[in-house]
């Protein structure tokens, strides 16, 4: 999986293909929508067996994508990964980053609903039998 951010500069994808190209199409696909962006006549670079992609991504940030990398002049399928779409430090990457507040009281109790929470009668001992 791959990580990118959530602007509108130029990003870097490098990754080891299939074959090297010098100019790919690729799909993008939203995890969930189906939604696709679809790039064609990207250059590529080409550096110690791997490719580099670089270009204007332009995805939501906490989105999933799958990526399709295709030779431009054949169509043959390069590369295929999954990209996560982030701002965050990846080391200290949270779900709920910003959403969700801690309650700092220490406050332990709780409220039933719908039953009768009155305490019950005192029970009254009659009589004890001891056993022999």
């Amino acid at each position: 999986m791959r990580i990118l951010l959530d602007n509108s500069n130029d990003q870097t994808l490098t990754f080891i293909p299939r074959s090297y190209p010098t100019t790919v199409d690729y799909s993008l696909v939203e995890e969930g929508t189906g939604r696709t962006v679809d790039k064609t006549g990207v250059s590529t670079l080409t550096a110690l067996g791997r490719l580099t992609i670089t270009d204007k991504f332009l995805l939501q940030e906490d989105k999933f994508y799958s990526i399709d990398v295709y030779d431009s002049s054949t169509n043959e399928l390069v590369f295929r990964d999954k990209i996560f779409i982030t701002n965050q430090d990846v080391k200290e990457y949270s779900i709920n980053n910003g959403r969700f507040i801690e309650q700092t009281t220490k406050d332990n109790s709780y409220i039933i609903y719908g039953e009768d929470i009155t305490p019950p009668d005192t029970m009254t001992l009659t009589s004890v039998t001891e056993i022999a």
